[in-house]
């Protein structure tokens, strides 16, 4: 087998430090291109730079602190009735501040149900999708889904009970965040109109 010599030795390393350099100017360029979609009020365009940034490399602290600042925040629903069914679709994209952390973390979320009401019952069924990322979390994803059915026990008291599922993506379960199963029930009473508290 043939030693390497001082000269290939050499060019390897030149080449290393070209390709390195070649990474380097790439990355550069594309954060001059979201300064320039920046200066010229384009968020959202910047925004898709600095998510697939993020996406390609989770430990770059500079793109997840820009995404969080970039992003365009929105929340919109629509809701269309169907006989005794109710369909709703919703989305929201916004902060969701820690007061115990300088940092924010942003969350998308989309929400899909069906709500179908019969007699004194209503039976939901719920799906969601969530992404999380900002200055200091890691790009992460959270899927949802969920049935709740509430009974009216009386004209102001209400039953509820709901079973729900949360599940992370492969990345994220793989640091220490299990799938999800809870349960939860409540009973609700709606006060009369003409309540009041006197002291």
């Amino acid at each position: 087998m043939r030693k390497p010599t001082l000269c290939s030795v050499l060019l390897f390393t030149a080449l290393s430090l070209v390709f390195s350099a070649c990474h380097r100017q790439t990355r550069e360029d594309l954060m001059s291109e979201t300064a320039k979609y920046m200066r010229e009020g384009n968020a959202k365009g910047a925004a898709v730079i600095f998510k697939s940034l993020v996406e390609k490399n989770p430990a770059d602290e500079e793109a997840r602190f820009e995404l969080v600042r970039a992003y365009p925040t929105w929340s919109a629903g629509l809701t269309q009735a169907v006989g005794k069914t109710t369909l709703t679709l919703q989305t929201q994209a916004d902060y969701q501040n820690n007061p115990g952390s300088s940092a924010d973390v942003f969350q998308t979320t989309y929400v899909a149900s069906a709500a179908y009401a019969s007699g004194r019952a209503t039976v939901t069924l719920r799906a969601g999708y969530s992404e999380y990322f900002g200055s200091s979390t890691h790009y992460a994803h959270d899927f949802t889904a969920g049935a709740d059915i509430a009974y009216d026990l009386t004209d102001r008291l209400k039953l509820s009970l709901g079973a729900h599922h949360a599940g992370w993506d492969e990345s994220f379960e793989r640091r220490g965040n299990p799938i999800r199963y809870y349960g939860d029930a409540q009973i609700l009473y709606q006060l009369p109109k003409d309540f009041a508290v006197i002291r």
